[in-house]
């Protein structure tokens, strides 16, 4: 058995640990989260057939990262970051155009005869890791990585923009995963600071642009104006700042920095208004879950959350496990120190940046889902990678495990290009025997050859 795995399971053990634990929990939570499906007129009221769709997922990602894994970097970098990016990029604008929409946003391409909804913002952030690592890559090898900066931003800015148009939250993921990447990739802190201020200055001239729109065409502003009938019509400008009404309050149901002190406790334990019976109830059940939780399968504020099955499975998860929902904290973190393993043994650049960037994009969307469940910070509709329901979020993030395999497999399987430099008499020679990482397997290096 174990020469079986061996033999076809290659790459980083721990990580295909991980990965087949997160496959296990999310089955064994989402037979109990996913309870109100049951009632959804697309299952017919057949308590098998949501849990089973969400195993045909579960599967069928298992056999993507299976795939990927066994593929050569340097195709991985060609398809999912060059092609893969444009082909992204077409899939957003026409998310944005023709989308389907729900929760006001447009988000979805809906597929006719297959009966799914692809996100196209979940692929665009694995081909913008990608092409970002092999560039930064590039830059290393060639010159310095400070000089490649504006080439950086020039792929982070389109998909950046059509993605912050209609999710806000995953445009924050992207420019956080980007900021690691520039930090680890060495770029200068002055540097990294302007991007910063001017990623700050546009969302402050969106916003300023939604203030002005709301004086000149309120009924089509993204900021409800008392007194004003919204309409469904878009400007240019409303195409763009519609959501900002969403983002605002969100933050201030979140602060209640609208709200007297004594309208601010009353909110504190309101579970039954539209706005508070999602964040009420699953405050409900981490409270009922205490030290030991109340067992796999017996949740009962599942029933009260809307969105048990997604966006707050965690709730449901503390509410059965107790303290021992600490676990899954452990197995994120476990992926992400091995990627940092991978990282420092990686014998090229392009390989190290998109093995820290995919599993920080992992990591850092299960750390704000679980943020949004205890209430640290605003609502934001992100998936419990792995584990909570949605076809898109379980095929791509199995497609993240997935590349980050295939990429340990260089540090496994290949021969190290660094030797230990034996004595002699020149301290020259001993320079020119110290070689840097140079097996660089980006797009970029591989169409530069």
């Amino acid at each position: 058995m174990k020469e079986f795995l061996a033999k076809h399971f290659k790459g980083d053990t721990i990580i295909w640990v991980v990965f087949v634990a997160l496959i296990v929990v999310s089955t064994l939570e989402m037979f109990s989260a996913s309870s109100m499906l049951v009632y959804d007129r697309r299952f017919h009221g057949t308590a098998f057939k949501p849990i089973l769709s969400h195993m045909i997922f579960l599967g069928g990602g298992f056999f993507i990262a299976y795939l990927i894994h066994m593929v050569q970097p340097k195709k991985i970098f060609f398809w999912g970051g060059a092609i893969g990016y444009v082909v992204s990029i077409l899939l957003l604008v026409v998310a944005l155009a023709f989308g389907t929409a729900a929760n006001g946003a447009s988000r979805w391409i809906h597929v006719p005869g297959v009966g799914i909804n692809l996100q196209p913002s979940e692929f665009a952030k694995i081909s913008v890791v990608l092409l970002l690592s092999s560039l930064m890559g590039y830059f290393h090898r060639k010159k310095t990585v400070d000089d490649g900066l504006k080439y950086y931003m020039l792929i982070l800015s389109v998909p950046a923009v059509l993605i912050m148009v209609e999710n806000l939250s995953t445009f924050l993921l992207l420019a956080m995963v980007a900021a690691l990447l520039f930090f680890v990739g060495g770029v200068s802190l002055k540097k990294m600071l302007a991007v910063a201020g001017g990623l700050a200055g546009i969302l402050l001239g969106v916003l300023l642009l939604t203030l002005v729109e709301s004086r000149i065409a309120p009924e089509k502003s993204g900021l409800k104006v008392e007194g004003v009938e919204q309409t469904s019509e878009r400007t240019c400008v409303s195409f763009v700042t519609h959501r900002v009404g969403t983002w605002i309050n969100r933050f201030k149901r979140h602060s209640g920095t609208d709200m007297t002190p004594e309208e601010r406790m009353e909110a504190k334990y309101d579970v039954t208004s539209d706005d508070k019976v999602q964040t009420g109830h699953s405050h409900i059940a981490i409270a009922n879950g205490k030290w030991f939780g109340r067992g796999i399968g017996n949740s009962i504020e599942r029933d009260f959350i809307p969105q048990s099955f997604s966006d707050f499975i965690f709730a449901v998860i503390v509410e059965e496990c107790g303290v021992l929902s600490i676990l899954l904290v452990v197995l994120y973190l476990t992926l992400f120190y091995r990627a940092c393993v991978i990282m420092n043994k990686s014998e090229s650049y392009s390989n190290s940046f998109a093995v820290i960037g995919l599993s920080a994009m992992i990591v850092l969307q299960a750390f704000t889902h679980m943020s949004v469940v205890l209430g640290l910070i605003p609502v934001t509709g992100q998936p419990l990678p792995i584990i909570s329901r949605g076809g898109t979020s379980i095929l791509t993030t199995s497609c993240y495990f997935g590349i980050i395999l295939a990429l340990s497999r260089t540090v496994t399987e290949d021969k190290p290009v660094i030797e230990k430099v034996k004595p002699s008499s020149s301290k020259k020679a001993q320079s020119e025997e110290k070689k840097p990482k140079s097996a660089d397997s980006g797009v970029v290096a591989e169409l530069s050859v």
